[in-house]
């Protein structure tokens, strides 16, 4: 046998080993991107729950708004702690929450909570959560993306019939994917709770 037959790998043994070994890491890349994505897509449906509750908690007994912000819940150190970032509210996706007092049933009588840049998925999701509770809600609008074009209940001075061109809860799924912008796009949306 002659030496150079016992020197180890040939070019092509070394080419199949590292496109083997490239294959392998892309994949797990994959499933790690995959099930952090997840874990971040549930974990912001539990921040918009659990902070809508920590404000009702906090403001429903005296049923004034008017100094509700997310540095307060900060200051107070009743924010969702998977969420303060300083003196600032951010969710899952890196996007800034705001909570702020609204005038829909009287001045600072209810609040609005903003979350913004979530992606599509998240934001069907979010959009068509139910609030219902024994056949009430405390929800009073949802707005996705325009605030010009805002999802309330469909009741007006005639009775309990939709206006034409208005948008009404609850949030369908279709009504929510027409709402929220494509994959690629960041949304924003805005629950007011009363």
């Amino acid at each position: 046998m002659r030496k150079s037959d016992q020197l180890g790998y040939t070019m092509i043994e070394v080419v199949a080993t590292i496109s083997i070994l490239i294959m392998v890491i892309t994949g797990m890349t994959k499933t790690v991107s995959n099930i952090f994505g997840k874990y971040k897509y549930n974990e912001v449906l539990n921040q918009i729950r659990d902070l809508r509750k920590t404000v009702n908690d906090r403001f429903s007994a005296i049923g004034d708004y008017s100094d509700l912000s997310a540095k307060l819940l900060i200051d107070e150190k009743i924010a969702p702690s998977t969420m303060v970032a300083g003196n600032v509210l951010i969710n899952s996706f890196g996007g800034q929450v705001y909570l702020s007092p609204a005038d829909t049933y009287g001045k600072n009588k209810s609040f609005e909570m903003q979350f913004t840049n979530l992606p599509n998925t998240v934001c069907v999701e979010a959009a068509t959560i139910n609030w219902r509770v024994d056949d009430t809600s405390t929800l009073v609008k949802v707005i996705i993306n325009d605030k010009n074009k805002p999802y309330t209940w469909p009741v007006n001075t005639i009775g309990n019939s939709v206006k034409p061109g208005q948008n009404s809860l609850p949030m369908t799924i279709p009504m929510a994917q027409k709402a929220c912008n494509d994959k690629d796009e960041k949304n924003l949306i805005i629950w007011e709770f009363q």
